[in-house]
């Protein structure tokens, strides 16, 4: 299964608008969200994707509802920001790299604040990828928005989560039903080889890991960004637009090579990762690499979904370490009272 069919594909604008989109005013996507009675007044574990062009939420209650939370656009300083730290590229200054980060943060939390009608000062972030001296920025763009990450009140020397591991703990997507299953299935499990793609409006990355279960929250054993082939940067014309698909289908091979065997799982990310195109692409470096067809494997992937996994699997993971800080502290308390 080759490239080539993509030259007589039917060519199609990439910024073409789906009626079905939800409009975007003021840079704020609504959401329609169906109201839902929670058994208890504790209040949600946030999750917030800054992705490379926008930011998206989701809340995680104690009956284990998650809610999807509102989409906010970010300016064009915004998204300069991501993609050079994306692009693993030195900044002009660390101070102005936390302002701007820091005015959209506030931004997002305001949104959120609405949607939630509650005050917000905890968030577990996620970020495509954040290169070490980029944490700074990060740390103080937190605490002048009045926010305090999850992550770092377990583990103070991590601000975030990558988005791979976020979107692997995702309800529904993790490996199995429940986080009390952690524990016996990381004996009984066999490994698992995990792909990520994920096709966003200012960047493609591909990540891939093997692993047991959503508890283990490893790292990719392979991740690459690109912020040139991202849904705004696809052509037109069919030539070039061959050309640039040939180019993720290369990322995507580089991204199969540590995988022995075809991957047992396909996780479709980003604001265009169903995107009936990208899939056949995906499909097709898959079939080059192992002879496998994921056909199906991908058509099961809603586009509603996509965009969201890393948000929902930040609240999740978010919740996770709520649950160990107060076991911490419990242990710590039982400690003090036996030395007394």
């Amino acid at each position: 299964m080759k490239l080539f069919y993509l030259l007589v594909a039917p060519v199609v604008s990439a910024r073409a608008i789906n009626t079905q989109q939800v409009p975007v005013i003021g840079g704020v996507e609504k959401e329609v969200v169906q109201s839902t009675t929670y058994e208890d007044d504790a209040p949600p574990a946030v999750g917030v994707h800054f992705t490379t062009s926008y930011a998206i939420a989701a809340a995680r209650y104690l009956n284990g509802t998650t809610q999807d939370l509102a989409k906010v656009e970010g300016g064009a300083a915004y998204v300069d920001l991501v993609s050079r730290w994306a692009d693993q590229e030195r900044t002009v200054g660390m101070e102005q790299d936390a302002a701007v980060l820091a005015d959209f943060m506030k931004k997002t939390r305001d949104v959120m604040e609405i949607g939630l009608d509650m005050r917000i000062s905890h968030i577990a972030p996620t970020f495509p990828y954040l290169p070490t001296y980029a944490n700074q920025a990060v740390r103080e763009a937190l605490s002048s928005a009045g926010l305090t990450s999850t992550r770092a009140q377990l583990l103070p020397n991590e601000l975030a989560y990558d988005e791979v591991t976020a979107a692997e703990a995702a309800p529904g997507h993790d490996l199995h039903s429940s986080a009390e299953d952690h524990t016996s299935q990381m004996k009984s499990a066999p490994n698992q080889n995990v792909l990520y793609v994920n096709f966003d409006n200012s960047s493609f990355s591909i990540g891939a890991m093997s692993l047991r279960n959503a508890g283990q929250e490893l790292k990719p054993i392979r991740y690459d960004i690109n912020t040139q082939l991202g849904w705004w940067n696809m052509p037109v014309y069919d030539i070039p637009r061959a050309k640039f698909w040939t180019r993720i289908h290369e990322m995507i091979l580089h991204g199969l090579e540590p995988m022995s065997r075809p991957p047992n799982r396909i996780v479709l990310m980003g604001d265009h990762g169903a995107d009936e195109e990208f899939k056949q692409v995906v499909t097709a470096a898959v079939w080059e690499r192992y002879e496998f067809d994921v056909e199906l494997m991908l058509s099961a992937v809603r586009k509603e979904d996509a965009g969201r996994l890393a948000a929902r699997g930040a609240a999740e993971l978010a919740w996770r370490d709520g649950i160990r800080q107060r076991e911490r502290e419990a242990v710590r308390q039982k400690e003090e009272v036996i030395e007394l």
